[in-house]
């Protein structure tokens, strides 16, 4: 999808694309239920607060509900979770209006390094909090009154259940013979949950203003630190897309740009993830194991290469999908200043990088056949 196709996405009917808060996964809608720390009206508050520049109240609210480290201590993994997602949200809009939260609350350090034991992540907000917990409806948490900043939540949503799908489908995929017929229709189970990933962002061109992105919502999803450890906040790098990549054609890469970006964003990630990721690493990837099939083969089986044309369909809506990202993010870099950072702590550079990356996978499986049909 080029700026055409953005362009075009713009005007088509958004009957196709909703956000439907019923298909969510029972564990995300279960912490999004969670008040663990009764702040329903302060975080009502919060965007009012931010418009006002208010820090005063909103360090007054981290005091009042950031609970004693005994109280933080006995939470569940899911109210750890949702009492880190609004701590976390109310941390970061005081970054936003300037000041290291920590130098304002300090008491509060120890509380959230806890809860981001409890919790089995960093011990501040991610992704998975700001979008997938999120509560749908008047308990919505936002930072601001703005109606992008809601659509911008649900597109996330309609991305996340599928990508999760999808890579743990890619996992299960990797057990299965590259000759057998059951690998090219359980890739299109994968490819299937995949293409949420083109949903949402297509969601996210129609609703999304990228001016509104960039100037109003950005500046609160910046790092901030706690006991000397910087935390990035809530952004689209943490999307577990890279742990797919990381399966499909990259456990085994050599370039250091995107192992170092991987390595950098899959803490953000829950352990089901980190696990995945660390059991890949050094492994070859699926196309890898591919292209060495088709090579060791004299001939070979429809099958395979029906596995070869199941992995070429996935590597397209990857690349489907980058270009379009990479084309957004680009619209919205266009209305800040040029040594601007995105939310993940990168330049818009990394995605062309990624999508080339990308690119060069669909042409080792393409150079694969080629060199079999020479045979």
């Amino acid at each position: 999808m080029n700026e055409t196709d953005i362009e075009v996405a713009k005007t088509q009917p958004q009957r196709h694309i909703f956000y439907k808060a019923y298909e969510q996964p029972v564990e995300h809608l279960t912490i999004a239920r969670l008040d663990p720390l009764h702040c329903d009206n302060e975080m009502a508050e919060l965007p009012a607060w931010n418009k006002k520049e208010d820090v005063n109240a909103i360090v007054r609210a981290i005091t009042t509900i950031a609970p004693p480290t005994d109280v933080a201590e006995a939470f569940s993994m899911q109210e750890a979770r949702a009492a880190l997602r609004d701590l976390g949200m109310l941390m970061a809009s005081v970054r936003k209006h300037g000041p290291e939260p920590e130098t304002l609350v300090p008491q509060v350090v120890q509380t959230m390094l806890l809860l981001g034991t409890r919790a089995d992540m960093v011990p501040r907000e991610t992704i998975m909090h700001y979008a997938a917990w999120n509560p749908d409806g008047e308990r919505q948490r936002c930072f601001t009154h703005h109606r992008d900043e809601v659509k911008i939540i649900q597109g996330t949503k309609i991305a996340i259940p599928g990508l999760e799908r999808a890579v743990l489908g890619l996992a299960e995929l990797y057990t299965i013979p590259l000759d057998s017929p059951d690998f090219a229709s359980y890739a299109r189970f994968v490819h299937i949950n995949m293409s949420a990933m083109v949903r949402s962002i297509v969601f996210t061109i129609v609703n999304v203003n990228p001016r509104v992105f960039a100037t109003d919502l950005r500046p609160y999803y910046d790092p901030f630190t706690l006991a000397g450890t910087e935390y990035m906040g809530a952004g689209a790098v943490q999307l577990p897309l890279f742990v797919f990549d990381h399966i499909l054609w990259s456990s085994d890469s050599l370039d250091s740009v995107f192992n170092k970006f991987k390595e950098h964003n899959i803490p953000y990630c829950t352990r089901v993830l980190r696990t995945i990721y660390s059991h890949f690493s050094g492994r070859a990837s699926l196309v890898r194991k591919v292209c060495h099939e088709i090579r060791t083969v004299r001939v070979p089986s429809i099958h395979l290469l029906q596995s070869v044309q199941a992995l070429n369909d996935l590597l397209d809506v990857l690349v489907r999908f980058r270009t379009t990202h990479k084309s957004l993010a680009n619209r919205a870099f266009s209305h800040r200043e040029d040594t601007a950072l995105g939310s993940g702590g990168y330049r818009p550079t990394i995605l062309e990088h990624i999508l080339d990356l990308t690119l060069e996978a669909k042409h080792d499986l393409k150079n694969a056949l080629r060199l079999d049909d020479s045979r």
